[in-house]
């Protein structure tokens, strides 16, 4: 199972990255190879074949009952394909592990189950190492937050302080620009007063004067 578990999450999240259905599309003809193989292996098929023609199964209630389970499957499949997809192989199966024990300690109290002490202690130790896995999972997505947000105020102080500069630059240059204004105009009128001496000098108007 937990083989199954893993190859199915690095499928589903791997290179390939299969959505649910899609994994169940391509698994089911093989799973349903399997099946009959092994129906024929233990005579549970000719077994059916019999009850089929006995006439005891092929009423419309039985048929509601086959196909019923087989949505019911579906769905389970496609839920649990999903969950593995999103939490992880490791957490399925602690999940899968949890729900084992769930499933008999309801049977002890609903149905009378009997265990003895070995059982219940593995159950207490299984049900404990689920709640110490949760806490720890629980303090790591807590600490990966924390630290998201860390980085988004660092960011954003960057960002500030980048603002602020700028801002800063933008204000000395305004205040530096009117102390040059006199220099630029005097510069712009000898820069004209040359240009028009060379035209005067190019067309030869007037003499050059030393």
């Amino acid at each position: 199972m937990t083989v199954q578990t893993v190859v199915t999450n690095r499928v589903m999240t791997g290179s390939l990255k299969l959505p649910p259905l899609e994994f169940l599309m391509r698994m089911s003809p093989l799973a349903a190879i399997q099946a009959f193989a092994c129906a024929t292996a233990t005579g549970e098929l000719s077994a059916f074949w019999a009850l089929v023609q006995s006439g005891e199964f092929g009423g419309w209630s039985d048929l509601a009952s086959v196909l019923g389970n087989g949505l019911l499957a579906f769905f389970l499949n496609i839920s649990s394909f999903e969950a593995n997809r999103v939490s992880g192989a490791l957490t399925m199966t602690v999940c899968g592990n949890l729900k084992q024990c769930l499933t008999v300690g309801l049977g002890i109290f609903l149905f009378d189950v009997h265990t003895d002490l070995i059982h219940g202690l593995g159950m207490a130790v299984t049900m404990f190492g689920a709640m110490v896995y949760s806490k720890s999972e629980l303090d790591s997505k807590l600490s990966k937050q924390r630290q998201q947000q860390q980085q988004e105020h660092q960011v954003q102080g960057q960002q500030q302080q980048q603002q602020q500069q700028q801002h800063h630059q933008q204000e000395e240059e305004n205040e530096t620009l009117p102390a040059y204004e006199p220099v630029m105009r005097e510069s712009r009128r000898a820069d004209y007063g040359i240009a028009r001496w060379i035209t005067a000098l190019s067309n030869k108007r007037f003499p050059l004067r030393i």
